[in-house]
């Protein structure tokens, strides 16, 4: 018995090593053939748009071995969008690494993961929920649409990139983010994010992203998820820039925030985390009385928060509030506002406060115009 175990782990060891030897003798087959696929630019221009299930030009293609599979890399490369047929997305340099079983399997080429080096992009959020993603580079004027090339079952990635995101629902500029490497694995239904970004400018900040989606993005109502984002050290002026109401501005301070987000539907239906500011300086080109407003000053503000969307409205709740200004600290407070309305009423605002400065009260509302200028000229 002992000795036919032997001859049976004899015999395995054998073809383990024979098996060794053949793979090795494939890849390093491979690895020579690699530079005659540059001379097939064309032909590899049609297996990728294949692949990407969208038109590609590719102006420049040489190859690389990377870990356990060949690695196509591509120069100066245009995603052209399929309805327009115009430019969508201009890519400088694009790697795409290689399932080579699967490949040599489908008799096609496989992706297994794409990364896209330095480009500029546009992730916008329309105002019906749908996100669509588009290309900058020297298409501004294109309404092109390279979302689907982002869904595709496997990894695909960014990396030194510019983004810029708008949100069409409320209405503002974009808001460009630089350094960007982001990271997207699709399955049939879910998408896994990763990214990190900076503002751009001296002390414009960091940001982290997390977010599990599930569903079709590109189709309003048709996608839920959660979504995980944290920032330090936001330039206040850069974050708000356009979003601040006519005429008023941040001209210093800095944010740190946490915060979880579930959306339904395209739409978001709790928010919650925590948010500090620091030196903040507002200023308003408004004037009461002929006389310009002075800039309002806070040396700190935060505090811990929960918004929730309701059938009627939403309720924000906030907690552990602290409040710094001409060198005067609030005790710890908290903040309870609730929106709704019936069904053909008018909508209806309540709130309480365990704690609130007067005079902090009136400078902060005295920056922003009220709906009566009468109740303004007042305050």
């Amino acid at each position: 018995m002992i000795r036919v175990l032997k001859s049976f782990a004899a015999k395995l060891w054998l073809a383990l090593i024979l098996l060794i030897i053949l793979g090795g003798t494939f890849i390093g087959t491979t690895r020579l053939l690699l530079p005659i696929a540059t001379e097939y630019r064309l032909e590899v221009q049609e297996l990728v748009s294949r692949a990407l299930g969208q038109k590609v030009e590719i102006e420049q293609l040489t190859t690389s071995w990377r870990g356990y599979g060949p690695e196509l890399v591509l120069g100066n490369v245009l995603l052209i969008d399929p309805e327009t047929g115009l430019p969508s997305l201009r890519v400088s340099e694009v790697h795409i690494g290689i399932g080579l079983l699967d490949s040599l399997r489908n008799r096609s080429i496989i992706p297994r993961q794409i990364t896209f080096y330095r480009t500029r992009m546009l992730i916008k959020r329309r105002s019906d929920g749908a996100v669509v993603l588009a290309g900058l580079e020297g298409m501004e004027h294109s309404s092109g649409d390279s979302s689907a090339t982002f869904l595709l079952p496997f990894r695909i990635s960014l990396k030194q990139s510019e983004i810029f995101w708008e949100n069409q629902s409320i209405g503002a500029a974009p808001v460009r983010f630089t350094d960007v490497d982001f990271t997207i694995t699709n399955g049939k239904k879910r998408h896994q994010i990763e990214a990190s970004m900076r503002l751009p400018g001296e002390g414009g900040g960091n940001m982290q992203l997390r977010a599990d989606i599930y569903g079709n993005i590109q189709e309003p109502e048709a996608w839920s998820g959660q979504v995980y984002l944290t920032g330090d050290q936001l330039a206040m002026s850069t974050i708000l820039r356009d979003r601040m109401p006519e005429g008023s501005a941040f001209k210093t301070g800095q944010a740190s925030m946490e915060l979880w987000s579930s959306w339904d539907k395209g739409r978001i239906t709790k928010l919650q985390g925590q948010a500090h500011f620091q030196d903040l300086k507002l200023i308003s080109d408004r004037q009461v009385n002929n006389k310009p407003i002075n800039p309002l000053v806070m040396q700190r503000l935060g505090g811990r928060f929960e918004w929730q969307r309701s059938e009627t409205g939403w309720q924000l709740d906030v907690a552990d509030i602290e409040f710094q200004r001409d060198g005067h600290s609030w005790p710890s407070s908290s903040l309870s506002p609730v929106s709704g309305s019936d069904q053909n009423g008018p909508t209806q605002l309540s709130s309480g406060m365990k704690f609130v400065r007067l005079k902090d009260l009136l400078a902060i509302i005295g920056m922003f115009p009220l709906p009566s200028s009468e109740l303004d000229q007042a305050l």
